[in-house]
């Protein structure tokens, strides 16, 4: 599924409710979705170690997504080149 990334945040810390540390890549994303006319925005969180905050950048990805809603796999779509008449 083609989706695009109009924004991320990398959020890292402790908890002061539980005291665990979280370390997590939260993306902003628009994507189709059934009954949706146009795109529907969502927040996805993915791992740093597996998707590093420095290597996405807003744009255009293939995506896909497990059963639960889980990011499974992040590509970026390759630009067409330019065809000249």
């Amino acid at each position: 599924m083609k989706i695009k990334i109009v924004g991320k945040v990398h959020r890292s810390g402790v908890s002061k409710k539980s005291g665990s540390h979280y370390d997590f890549v939260e993306l902003h994303i628009v994507l189709p979705k059934r009954g949706v006319i146009g795109e529907a925005a969502q927040t996805v969180t993915v791992d740093p170690e597996v998707y590093p905050f420095e290597r996405i950048n807003p744009g255009l990805y293939d995506a896909e997504f497990d059963n639960s809603g889980t990011l499974v796999a992040l590509a970026p779509v390759q630009a067409q080149p330019a065809v000249s008449k």
